[in-house]
């Protein structure tokens, strides 16, 4: 099929990067100021498009289902130009967007094969000759967005190609290439293996982002405003307790809790905050209590979701483009704007009135009856996404996937009978770790807490720090106790161990053997280790035939410990959730397991994902494991649910269970 290599630069006064791609093209001055493009191989082409318009072969290319379009970030390119092609006339009308399956995305192809996915940072990784022009920036700044008018407060303008000739010129050959660079990153990517079956699933994905969700919009508004009412009464309390000017300031606030301290307090960080409100407290400084708990509550960034909804919703109270396909190495999504991976649990009770108190702006009801607000407009974050009239939510997730995949992989074959036979895993764990039989209300039931915490944190290869991040210390464990319970999960689960140094040794001898591939066979399934090309690229071929990629993995020897090591180039955030830049990481059979066992979820996610989207369902968007669809009736949940239950032909004997609920507007069960 004919290729077309394809990047666009708009304009527009709403800001992409707080608004997302749909609210901003849909804006009233929206333009589409360049179009390159190339077909194959064949030269760059640049288009003026305000002056000169879009030729007739170019257009009905792009809506072509015989050409497959190219871009990076391609969503983009699709949303935008379908705006452009409405406007001029084109069957497509504004909120009916480009069918996606003719379109493919160079930045998921990058991240299929293990690079970042920014264009300036892929050209790097590659070491490209030529790379994205960084005076890209600037150029974006003068062009793309409204300028301020001199002299005149808060007037803006546009400029236009005649205020800064040279300036166009450089920036249509900025335009040029990142064409160049794009189809340079496509053919440098040809050595990975991709399956026509992830393109349609890319396709599905688009669908899920041009349908979006919808938002309570009443009340995402109210709620924000409640949010921000005590600000600046909280930040004048602040100042008025701490003296200082601006008590926001982490700066300045890190030096008078020095000063109530008597040493140095090197972060302000969530993780650091709970060790410095114990000290506080036990030496009795209150004040110091008190003002962190008003910066807590003033920094508290989940209510912020709630403005972000806000200025992402298009006209028709839909948000559109949540997800990002393929956002992690292991090809689970992630999402854009409102981020609805970390969105904030719900415990409190009767969510209804919570909801119709704050639609009311009735803070003093709220403050009555749950105490602190801000913690109930939190937890109503997940609420504001709502059915459509005349629609419910359906909301199903799986079961214990992760222990399951991992016990299925591993041959853990009591852990799968536990599964089979609706056992609580949590309970069967602690009986075989500590010998005796394990109720959650009955004998024993104080096990249960040790068991769900052995299975939540030592599946891959962890040890005592991965309890304590799992909250064993919180729970009263001593260190001993954590060595004691890790040494019990082990020796009850030694097929999972076994796994471990059987997919590092695998991964040692195909990036150093002379064959470059090897088979893991094991009792349900195998995977398949495979070098590529002389800089040592890997992929781990799936139980699904989807490939895991690792670029340049190579076999060190480690002088000082006078061990072997892994290690890869990838990028992404270190244990202090710092982004790290793109660099040479270390690895081990644990955290190969963990990737492999999250791919194999998220290949079953999408394998019920193309299911119910075949049935015609509407998924509207989706966290984690769990999915949310808009039905009709409630009487379409056992259908959804045994969906969920049906394991797919490449995973045979891996025992699925799904279970969901209805609800008019989103929530956590």
């Amino acid at each position: 099929m004919r290729r077309l290599y394809i990047d666009i630069e708009t304009y527009s006064s709403v800001d992409l990067a707080q608004c997302g791609v749909y609210r901003y093209a849909l804006s009233d001055d929206f333009r589409v100021l360049l179009i390159a493009y190339a077909y194959d191989d064949e030269p760059v082409r640049v288009i003026d498009v305000c002056n000169y318009g879009v030729p007739l072969q170019l257009l009905e290319d792009i809506l072509s289902e015989q050409v497959h379009k190219w871009a990076h970030n391609a969503i983009f390119e699709r949303v935008c130009l379908s705006v452009l092609l409405a406007r001029i006339g084109y069957v497509i009308k504004p909120g009916q967007w480009l069918d996606a399956r003719s379109w493919r995305c160079s930045m998921v192809l990058a991240a299929m094969s293990g690079l970042p996915m920014s264009l300036a940072d892929i050209g790097d990784a590659l070491e490209l000759s030529d790379r994205k022009m960084t005076e890209g920036k600037r150029l974006i700044e003068l062009f793309c967005k409204p300028r301020p008018v001199a002299g005149l407060f808060g007037a803006k303008q546009r400029v236009e190609r005649d205020d800064c000739p040279e300036d166009w010129a450089t920036f249509m050959d900025y335009c040029r290439r990142d064409v160049e660079v794009e189809r340079e990153i496509i053919r440098q990517c040809s050595w990975y293996p991709v399956r026509e079956a992830e393109w349609e699933l890319y396709s599905i994905d688009q669908a899920i982002n041009d349908y979006g969700v919808c938002v309570d919009r009443g009340l995402a508004k109210a709620a924000y405003d409640l949010s921000e009412q005590d600000k600046p009464r909280m930040l004048q309390a602040m100042r008025v307790m701490t003296h200082l000017e601006n008590p926001g300031s982490d700066t300045q606030l890190k030096g008078w809790l020095e000063e109530q301290l008597g040493h140095t307090v090197e972060s302000l960080d969530k993780r650091v905050l709970p060790e410095i409100l114990k000290e506080a407290e036990s030496a009795g400084k209150t004040n110091v209590m008190t003002v962190l708990s008003m910066r807590s509550q003033i920094a508290k960034s989940s209510v912020s979701k709630y403005k972000r909804a806000l200025d992402m919703c298009c006209g028709d109270g839909r948000l559109r483009g949540l997800m990002q396909f393929y956002g992690t190495r292991t090809g689970r999504w992630t999402s854009k704007g409102v981020q609805l991976q970390n969105l904030p649990q719900n415990h409190i009770p009767c969510l209804s009135s919570a909801r119709d108190m704050v639609r009311a702006h009735d803070a003093e009801s709220v403050e009555l009856i749950y105490g602190s607000k801000q913690q109930v407009l939190s937890e109503l974050i997940r609420t504001m996404f709502v059915a459509r009239p005349g629609c419910k939510l359906c909301v199903c997730d799986f079961s214990a996937i992760e222990a399951r995949i991992l016990a299925w992989m591993a041959g853990e074959e009591w852990v799968l009978e536990a599964f089979r036979s609706g056992k609580d895993i949590y309970c069967e764990t602690a009986s075989q770790m500590f010998g005796v039989p394990v109720a959650k209300h009955g004998p024993n039931a104080e096990l249960r807490q040790k068991g769900k915490v052995a299975v939540l944190a030592l599946g891959y290869q962890g040890g005592v720090g991965s309890l304590t991040a799992m909250g064993a210390a919180r729970l009263g464990m001593s260190e001993e106790e954590m060595t004691d319970l890790v040494r019990r999960w082990r020796d009850a689960n030694r097929s999972i161990v076994a796994l471990w140094g059987l997919v590092q040794d695998s991964v040692c001898n195909a990036v150093s053997g002379p064959g470059g591939r090897v088979a893991l066979s094991m009792p349900h399934t195998r995977l398949v280790f495979e070098r590529h090309n002389a800089w040592s690229d890997l992929t781990i071929t799936l139980p699904s035939g989807r490939a895991l990629s690792y670029q340049r993995m190579w076999q060190t020897l480690d002088r000082s410990t006078g061990r072997y090591e892994l290690s890869y180039m990838t990028t992404g955030s270190d244990d202090k959730n710092t982004k790290r830049a793109w660099g040479r990481y270390k690895t081990y059979g644990g955290r190969l397991v963990e990737n492999i066992t999250q791919a194999i979820g998220r290949d079953i996610l999408a394998d019920v994902m193309r299911r119910v989207h075949e049935a015609g369902y509407k998924v509207v968007c989706h966290i984690h494991d769990e999915l949310v669809i808009e039905v009709p009736d409630e009487t379409h949940l056992p259908t959804i649910e045994a969906m969920f239950s049906v394991t797919p032909s490449w995973a045979e004997g891996l025992p699925l269970r799904g279970a969901g609920y209805i609800c008019d507007f989103y929530y956590k069960d």
